[in-house]
């Protein structure tokens, strides 16, 4: 390792150790709930999209995945009773997943314990702090999207 590093590779491995341990903490409640990040993340989505459920690539879109990626999540969620996939009423070559009944249940039990930690995690900075640093990475977002 060169001795005198730039500063950009210091963030990475900072940005890099704070997601790892963020994660770590996160993943141990959802562990005992039977549920990984991303699979709440999935539920999230599908709450906020209502009864009308959405199409199996708009939530890998707004995960920021790959519709492979999704497919083994969406059938473990769909193997626990969490949500259904549907056929599109007007488009039979599109499948939608849909909130069930227990699914709502799960997702409205576990997510305000998860968004308390993640306000937990965040508040060792200041409301500005958290708003220039969703700047800074959102830049970032931007920049490796143009990079690809």
């Amino acid at each position: 390792m060169p001795a005198s590093e730039p500063a950009a590779m210091d963030a990475w491995r900072s940005f890099v150790r704070a997601k790892c341990e963020i994660r770590r903490s996160i993943n141990r409640e959802l562990k005992e709930h039977g549920l990984t990040n991303s699979q709440l993340d999935i539920l999230r989505v599908l709450a906020g999209a209502g009864s009308k459920g959405a199409k199996l690539n708009e939530v890998s879109h707004r995960l920021y995945v790959t519709s492979g990626n999704i497919t083994g999540l969406i059938d473990r969620l769909e193997e626990a009773g969490c949500l259904a996939r549907v056929p599109h009423p007007e488009d039979r070559r599109i499948t939608l997943a849909v909130l069930t009944p227990a699914g709502r249940e799960v997702f409205e039990h576990i997510y305000p314990s998860y968004v308390a930690r993640i306000q937990h995690l965040m508040s060792v900075l200041t409301d500005q702090e958290q708003a220039l640093l969703g700047d800074l990475l959102a830049r970032i977002a931007d920049q490796a999207a143009e990079m690809s």
